[in-house]
Order: structure tokens, then sequence, then C-alpha cells
């Protein structure tokens, strides 16, 4: 059996480390999760730029990861179990 760790790591609290971890059974779960927390950290961090632009340094979102550069941060890992 698969699952999937979102780890959510909020730069501006926390630090460095893990804020939250978060564990889904499916991949769809967990990247609409990650993709509800980035576009809510978006709207505080984004200065009212496109949060789906691929060619921005500061921020992007794929179905694996999201960051906002030196704010926020969210991987999906797939683990077997």
């Amino acid at each position: 059996m698969k699952i999937y760790v979102l780890t959510i790591v909020d730069l501006e609290r926390v630090g460095f480390n893990p804020k939250d971890v978060e564990v889904y059974t499916d991949m769809d779960s967990a990247v609409a999760s990650m993709r509800k927390q980035y576009l809510e950290a978006f709207e505080k961090w984004g200065n009212g730029k496109d949060p789906d632009a691929q060619d921005d340094s500061d921020y992007q979102f794929t179905n694996h990861y999201a960051y906002i550069f030196g704010e926020h941060y969210w991987d999906i890992f797939e683990k077997e179990v």
C-alpha cells in the first residue's frame, strides 16, 4: 500500500523544520490539500501575481511540491508501507 506524506514548512514562523505533516492514501487528496494551503499563503505573500505562473523563481506549484520563496514550502513524498 502506498501513502503520500505532505510536509508543511513555514519558514516565517517555524524555520526549516516541518510545521506539520499530513498523511493521505491517494495522491489527489495530498495535492488538493497542498494546493489549498498554497493558495491561502499566496493570497498573503503573492503581491497580486499569478499563483500558477511557471516562470517566477519566487513561487511555484507542481503536483509534488510548492513554495513561496522565503515564506512557505510544501513537499509530497510517496512511501510504500
